[in-house]
C-alpha cells in the first residue's frame, strides 16, 4: 500500500503518483500498521476489563430481591438443641428492571441467633438448574435452602432461657449473566420461639 504525504489518500502499490494533487506517493511503513495493531489490541483487552464492572452495577442497579417468605426449620430426625441440619424456604420477589435476563444461579446465607452462628445454608442441591429472571418483569422464586457441608450447630440450652430467639440471616443471590457472575446482598430474619 502507498499513501499521498500530501493529502492522505490511499492506493494499491502499482499506483506511483497521487490522482488528485500529483505528489509522489510513498509506500506506508509496515511498522506503522503493528503499532496500531498493538494499541488496537490493548484498547480491546482493556475495555473488556473494565466491561464486567461496568454490567454488574448495571445489572445489579436494575435488580431488586425481597424476601416475601420465609420459614427456618430443623429436618426430621436431628435434635432441637443443637440444629446442626437447618433448612430454609425462602420465597424470593425479583424484579428486573434491566433489558437483560440473567438467571438466579445461588444463594448462600449464614445465619446467626442472638450473635452466634449457627448455620450456613446454600441453593441449589444437587441437579437444580439456575432460575431465569425476565427482563423487566417480576418474577417469585421459590427455594430451598440446605445446610452447606460442616456447618456447626449452635447449642441452643443457654439461649432457652430467652423469651424470644430470632434467627438474622444474611448472605448472597448470585445471577449469572452471559457467564459472568453478579452478586446481590440478600437477607431475612425469622423468630425461632
Amino acid at each position: 500500500m502507498k499513501k499521498c504525504p500530501k493529502c492522505g489518500s490511499v492506493y494499491t502499490n502499482d499506483f506511483v503518483y497521487c490522482d488528485q494533487d500529483g505528489a509522489p506517493l510513498s509506500a506506508r511503513s509496515s511498522k506503522t500498521v503493528w503499532i496500531v495493531l498493538v494499541v488496537a489490541v490493548i484498547v480491546l483487552v482493556a475495555a473488556g476489563f473494565a466491561a464486567v464492572p461496568l454490567l454488574d452495577a448495571y445489572v445489579m442497579s436494575r435488580m431488586t430481591f425481597k424476601v416475601v417468605d420465609a420459614s427456618l426449620h430443623v429436618d426430621e430426625g436431628h435434635s432441637v438443641s443443637a440444629l446442626e441440619s437447618v433448612s430454609a424456604n425462602l420465597v424470593v420477589q425479583v424484579q428486573n428492571d434491566s433489558v437483560v435476563s440473567p438467571s438466579m444461579k445461588s444463594v448462600k446465607l449464614s445465619c446467626t441467633a442472638s450473635g452466634q452462628k449457627f448455620a450456613e445454608i446454600v441453593w441449589p442441591s444437587a441437579g437444580e438448574q439456575p432460575i431465569p429472571l425476565p427482563a423487566g418483569a417480576p418474577t417469585k422464586v421459590n427455594v430451598r435452602l440446605q445446610a452447606a457441608k460442616g456447618a456447626s450447630g449452635l447449642d441452643l440450652l443457654f439461649l432457652a432461657m430467652k423469651k424470644t430467639l430470632t434467627a438474622d440471616c444474611q448472605g448472597d443471590a448470585e445471577v449469572s449473566l452471559f457467564g459472568l457472575p453478579l452478586t446481590k446482598k440478600i437477607s431475612f430474619e425469622e423468630k425461632l420461639w
